[in-house]
């Protein structure tokens, strides 16, 4: 199928004004060059016989003069290419002219240029490229748009320089076709993700006038046997696994984006996780201080709206995915269901309800909660404007208010906290006494 779809684009490309006048299939399998010789031989075999069954009944090819070559190029053509908006009586009349010139190439240090005749130091203006270390990072081929790629790699920066079919394609973009295994997509997407992350922290460690040392820059490693680079480069780096421990810590989003479109999405975030919460039928209570609370929330709603919410530049923990993935992987019982509990202000006149938000409990009303802002300007140490956040409650930057939490928790928890509290300082005060009461006078 995949020399049958690089024979296809040629004739699809040929009728369009801006097709590129060089084309290029990469076939990588193997970094053995005996390896490369024997897939070379293979493919112009079977370009050959391609070739040869458009050249003597493409012309007068129908449904009812089968042929098994142009069959299998006709169903080749519907999965692929149906969309592409020719006919396929337009592409099989086109055929011949536009493979004509298509030869198969091998590109390693096996060919002996002096012996092989066939050899030759041109490019062919069509090609089916093979070879292994050489395609993947030191040769570009032009107009690449058929790739199968089959390797077995070991390091992301190697996976990176081979994936020469990620570019800009202009004007043959929806004709590209990549032909790669499951493991090694899901390298990719992995790979993709880690350095995402890392030109998040990047630039946010320059709004923040951070300095590598300061920030503490850190690349993802795979959790199999993916490696970030080969080992004798990463000997001046740190392995290490970064911990985030919630408990007891009072963690909010205290700084929220200026701008008025990441306030909406967020917004519209909140809204689709109440619609969510309801249509996952968890039930609503209400706390003491009327807070409309939900119990038993699926982990992935609370991961999705992670996801989606966008935190102001400077908001160092809310940044990134760090929270989501640890909420969407925490494998513990108890972190399998959430509290989910939405905040509700104080009813004061002409006081308008929080759109998107009436449906949490039938007849509850959801007001906003106004806190006061100061706005802060973000520069890079060159001065350069990179940004604005808005600071809640000005420098105190506190959203909740100090029994905010007490409020929503369970009496008897609260009573069983409180009586633990006491009896700590309590301790505390005891042994402080006993200490003091055998200390010896000066003098």
């Amino acid at each position: 199928m995949r020399v049958r779809a690089f024979l296809l684009v040629n004739a699809i490309l040929d009728s369009r004004v801006k097709a590129p006048t060089k084309r290029s299939m990469l076939v990588n399998v193997s970094r053995f060059t005996n390896v490369q010789d024997k897939v070379g031989e293979l493919l112009t075999r079977e370009l050959f016989d391609n070739k040869s069954a458009i050249e003597m009944h493409a012309l007068t090819y129908s449904s009812e003069k089968a042929n098994p070559f142009l069959d299998k190029l006709r169903e080749t053509y519907e999965a692929q290419f149906g969309s592409v908006g020719r006919s396929w009586d337009l592409i099989v009349a086109d055929l011949h002219k536009s493979v004509a010139d298509i030869r198969v190439k091998v590109y390693n240090s096996s060919v002996d240029k002096a012996e092989d005749e066939d050899y030759q130091e041109d490019i062919p203006t069509r090609q089916i490229a093979v070879g292994g270390d050489l395609l993947s990072r030191g040769l570009t081929l032009d107009g690449l748009v058929v790739s199968y790629f089959h390797r077995s790699v070991g390091t992301a920066d190697t996976m990176m320089q081979m994936a020469r079919w990620f570019g800009y394609r202009d004007g043959f973009q929806d004709l590209c076709r990549l032909w790669i295994s499951e493991k090694t997509a899901s390298d990719y997407r992995f790979v993709g993700a880690a350095i995402q992350e890392l030109r998040d922290d990047l630039a946010h460690m320059h709004r923040t006038n951070m300095t590598p040392r300061d920030f503490g820059l850190a690349v993802q490693q795979h959790p199999e046997s993916l490696l970030i680079t080969a080992r004798n480069k990463m000997k001046n780096t740190l392995k290490y696994e970064k911990e985030v421990n919630l408990l007891g810590r009072n963690l909010e989003t205290r700084k929220l984006s200026a701008d008025p479109e990441v306030q909406a999405g967020n917004f519209r975030a909140a809204q689709d996780l109440a619609t969510a919460i309801a249509a996952a039928g968890c039930t609503a209570d209400e706390t003491a201080r009327g807070y409309t609370q939900y119990q038993s929330v699926p982990k992935d709603l609370v991961a999705d709206l992670l996801h989606t919410y966008k935190a102001a530049d400077d908001d160092i923990f809310f940044t990134g995915s760090g929270l989501e993935r640890m909420v969407r992987a925490s494998p513990g019982e108890r972190f399998q269901t959430w509290d989910v509990t939405f905040m509700n202000g104080p009813k004061k006149k002409d006081e308008k309800v929080l759109p998107g938000l009436a449906h949490l409990v039938p007849g509850k009303r959801v007001y906003k909660a106004s806190r006061a802002l100061m706005l802060r300007h973000l520069t890079a140490k060159d001065g350069t404007f990179t940004g604005s956040s808005l600071w809640v409650s000005g420098k105190k930057t506190r959203l909740a208010g100090s029994d905010d939490l007490r409020k929503v928790l369970d009496p008897k928890v609260v009573a069983e906290a409180l009586a633990e509290h006491l009896a700590r300082i309590f301790h505390r005060t005891a042994v402080g006494a006993l200490g003091a009461g055998f200390a010896v006078p000066a003098g």
